[in-house]
Formats: C-alpha cells, structure tokens, sequence
C-alpha cells in the first residue's frame, strides 16, 4: 500500500467511524517486526505488524506516555502471524466488560490479538507464551493500594475478567509484567485504598503559660468478622488489638506516633485461629496533626475441609467475612497464572461463608482457592490461598495450629520469606527490637535465623 493510498484510506476511515483513528503500516522485516503508536484518550487505536516465526516486539505508547509492549520469543507458533494491539480508555470496558468484583480499572485496557495471514484468529495455544508489560502512572493509582496492582486476562468462554497470578510489579517503574499464551482483553485492576481524612488539633490558651504542641494521633475505623480479634502493625509491628464488634466493626487510636510516613497493617483473626492476609496502607503524618482512616476492610479468611479429595466427592469451602457480604471465590489449578472465577456466596448474620465444591468436572491435581468481600462500598482485597487435591481418596484438613509468635514477626500466622527478610533487616545491627531477636541475646545472629528454619512454615 503505498502513502498516498494509506492516507486516503485513514481519512475515509476517520469519516465514517468518527471515534476510530486506524494508524497503520503493515511492517516486513527479515527477521522480527517492532511496531508503535501514538493513542488518544478516549478512542480505540491499534496497530498491526507481520511477525515471523524468528519473534519480535510490539508497542503502543499513549498520550500520557504509558505504555504496552510485547516480547514475542522465536518459535513462538508454527507460522507467521499478523499481530494487533489496541488500546481503550479506561472506561472504555466499564459496560461490556465490567471490572471484576471488588478491584477497578487501573490506567488503559488492551487488545491483543494474533491473526494468520490470512485474517484467521489464532484460537489455539501458542509454542511459547508472550511477554507483556503494562505501565501506569502515579495519578492513575491515586486513592487505590499500589501493592494491589495485578493483571488480569479476559476470558471470553466466561464472560469475566480472570486475575494472572504470576507477575512482576514494579512500584518504581511503574510497570506490571506478566506472561500469557492465549489473548483477548488485558488490564491493570486495583483495590481502593481505605478513605484518609485530617484535622487540626488545637488547644486553647492559658494564664502566663506556652502553648502546648498537641500530640500527632491517627484513628482507623474499619470492619472485619464479628466477635474476631483486629491486629494493628506499624512497620510490619504489632501495636494493638482490639475485638470487633458483632457487627465486624473495629477501631484503632495511637497517640504520640513521630510524625514522618508510616505503613499501617490490619489483621483478622477468626474464631477458629485462622488470619486474613495484612490489608496494608502507608500513610504520611504530620505533627500535630490528626489522620482519621475510615473504610478499612479486612479480606476474608479461607479454609477446605480436605486437603485431598476423592473425584467426584464434595470439598468444603468457608471462612469469615464482613455480615451481609457477598463473597466471590477463585479457582485456579496449582502453579496455574490465572485463576477463574468460581461462586459467589453471601456471608451470614455471624460473618460466616461456606460453598460445597462439586469434583466431578475438575481433572486430576491439585488447585487453589482465594476468595475477596464485597458489602456496599466497602471492598476487600483477595485472602489467602487455601490448597487442595482432586485424586484417589479423601484425606481430612488438620486442625489448624497458629505459627509461634516469637517468630512470626509480622503475625500473619506463617514464618516464611516476610519473617526472614525483617530478620535479615536487622542481622548483626545494634539494638534489634526484641520481638525480632528470637533467642533474647540482644543481637540477631545465625541461631536467630535457625529458629526461624525450625518453625518454618513457607
């Protein structure tokens, strides 16, 4: 198609459609093909390029510079194919494709598709999965947790965005990247960050005396399971505890913390022992004054009732959430990136939750479950993951038994890689605090870090 013929062709393209700009020049390359394009806000855009066999990259740079990008290896299918990236608003998908529960669009959302050169869709597996990267900008995660940021995959057999499990989020690019061997719709999803409010605290006057500093204080009002035991962190520290209410609710004051920026943690703790996961969020206080947190909610725990069930038997799934919650299930196999979505269940009047998991239809392995809460406005991130496996026979889940707490530092009933790495913050440092030097000897040593191998849970 020579330029002429590639501008006439635009400006009948932008005529009839009005809200589409094609931008497009088919690329032959010997070896690879790298593509790009310049996308407004609030238009579909996409570009498409020849790849052949040898691999190469494809790219879209929007408006406000963020990018995706696709690292297509060698061999990646048994011919060459046409491949087309496009990029939407992100409001673009809110009707027909509707964010998952309890996470919002974060940034752009994308098409991604691989043709035959003849115009077929590739419906099947490719050789080789395709790498992708995502960036989003600092405005684009305002008032959302940016340690919540994930990928998620559309599944078009279901009609719902499927969360990628395996992936890279870096904070300080500001970049997700994540692998994927079959395509349709992509994007960034994230969890709303609990509401922050501050007020000036002042104190009145007096004889001949000074004004006295008022002291810097932080209130946190949230929900988490009825009659459920609330931690409170500071720097990966327990600070407080408190018990909810039978209503979940639950709150939190400190006084006289230094002012300066500080990550807070919540944590539940059901009847039964078991822990959300520490719903987290950093927070800048500044002296004398007085941050108010409010709309904290705390992800919903999760257990199975086997840890090896028969195919074809039933496997308990239940757990603790806000009362009146609607609580939406996961499944997704073992080591798999993407887990779909499986049930929604409704927690009761005591916060409690519970689904009958029919195995008939599932293969042979095993597979994990994580669930996440939604009641009104209020939004929870996703729970732990709880393990099962489809085989011969049923074997019971064991009671649950809490992690020692002189080595779980961070009291999310596991020693594991978060434990380790805030005892290698402090190996062979001055003055450790005490709830990290495991043996008493006022230093963090090598027989701190066997301790933590003894009770070592993964």
């Amino acid at each position: 198609m020579t330029t002429k013929n590639s501008l006439v062709f635009v400006s009948l393209f932008v005529a009839i459609c009005g809200i589409f700009l094609f931008v497009g020049i088919r690329g032959v390359y010997a070896d690879s093909s790298t593509i790009s394009v310049s996308v407004t806000d609030g238009e579909a855009f996409h570009e498409e390029a020849i790849v052949y066999t040898a691999g190469g990259t494809a790219s879209l740079t929007n408006t406000n510079s963020t990018t995706v990008s696709a690292t297509i290896p060698a061999n990646f299918y048994t011919e060459n194919l046409r491949v087309q990236l496009t990029s939407y608003a992100n409001d673009y998908f809110v009707s027909t494709k509707p964010e998952p529960f309890g996470v919002d669009f974060i940034g752009k959302a994308y098409d991604f598709t691989l043709r035959k050169t003849n115009g077929t869709v590739v419906s099947d597996t490719i050789l080789q999965p395709i790498s992708f990267t995502l960036s989003y900008t600092s405005s684009e995660v305002s008032g959302y947790t940016e340690s919540s940021l994930a990928p998620y995959h559309y599944n078009d057999s279901t009609s719902a965005w499927d969360a990628i499990s395996s992936f890279t989020l870096d904070t300080s690019a500001k970049t997700v990247t994540f692998s994927a061997s079959s395509f349709s719709s992509f994007a960034i999803f994230g969890t709303p960050t609990p509401a922050a409010s501050n007020t000036t605290t002042t104190t009145g006057g007096g004889g001949g005396g000074g004004v006295v500093a008022p002291p810097t204080e932080v209130f946190f009002y949230g929900f988490a399971y009825p009659e459920s035991t609330v931690l409170l962190l500071k720097n990966a520290q327990v600070v407080s505890s408190t018990r909810a209410k039978a209503d979940a609710s639950f709150q939190f004051s400190l006084t006289g913390i230094t002012p300066g920026t500080h990550t807070f943690g919540v944590v539940g703790e059901d009847a039964s022992g078991h822990r959300s996961v520490t719903q987290s969020f950093t927070v800048k206080l500044t002296s004398a004054i007085t941050t108010t947190l409010t709309g904290i909610v705390v992800p919903p725990t999760v257990m199975a009732d086997k840890t090896d069930v028969r195919k074809g038997d039933t496997v308990k799934i239940e757990g603790k959430a806000q009362p009146g919650a609607t609580v939406a299930l996961y499944l997704g196999d073992t080591g798999n990136k993407i887990k779909k979505i499986l049930a929604h269940v409704s927690a009761n009047t005591a916060g409690s939750w519970s689904y009958m998991l029919p195995t008939v239809a599932l293969a042979l392995g095993g597979y994990d479950i994580q669930a996440l809460a939604e009641k009104g406005e209020n939004k929870t991130g996703l729970s732990q993951s709880v393990s099962f496996t489809v085989g011969l026979e049923n074997k019971v889940a064991t009671l649950f038994a809490k992690a020692p707490t002189h080595v779980d530092f961070n009291k999310d009933n596991k020693v594991n890689l978060i434990d380790f790495s805030i005892a290698a913050f402090w190996f062979k440092k001055e003055s450790p605090p005490a709830h990290v030097d495991t043996n008493g000897d006022g230093k963090v040593d090598l027989v701190d870090f066997s301790i933590l191998a003894y009770y070592w849970t993964g």
